[in-house]
């Protein structure tokens, strides 16, 4: 964060940010922020999950800038592989199964890969957050994301 403007030294069209999870709910998350004129990275381990999504964003995305006042679109780059899905991210927004094993997973598998000035972001109910190791170097925790109760954590003071 700039002290003095007390903007975020981050904008969605200088870096990109990355979603984890082509789900219904993961689709509609990467939709919104490419509309916001930056690059999204959309990441599923599943091909075929990803092809829906795609499908999905490439309709949509066009009349969600046409009815968005200020609304740019950007550019959904799909992923097999995590990554080069996170490779250079602001925003890491993580929305797999509710399955705490793979949760867990994902979640070390970000905290590893992700800059290290990344926002790292649970869409998951608090209960099941609340059981995921912190992340390090250690994070501050807070409520807020995506999602009420969603918990979201971010690695230094922006």
């Amino acid at each position: 964060m700039n002290q003095q403007t007390g903007q975020s030294k981050f904008n969605p069209t200088t870096r990109p940010s990355a979603v984890i999870g082509a789900s219904t709910l993961g689709s509609r998350i990467a939709l919104m922020l490419a509309s916001s004129g930056g690059e999204v990275r959309l990441y599923d381990a599943k091909a075929a999950q990803l092809e829906i999504a795609e499908r999905f964003i490439d309709y949509q995305l066009p009349k969600l800038v046409k009815s968005r006042a200020g609304a740019v679109a950007g550019r959904v780059v799909f992923a097999e592989t995590l990554e080069p899905a996170i490779a250079d991210t602001w925003m890491v927004v993580e929305v797999v199964p509710e399955r705490l094993d793979l949760k867990k997973t994902i979640f070390g598998d970000l905290d590893r890969l992700a800059p290290q000035d990344a926002i790292l972001t649970l869409v998951t109910p608090r209960p099941i957050a609340s059981t995921i190791p912190a992340p390090s170097p250690p994070m501050t925790q807070g409520g807020g994301g995506f999602r009420k109760y969603t918990p979201f954590a971010k690695r230094r003071s922006l």
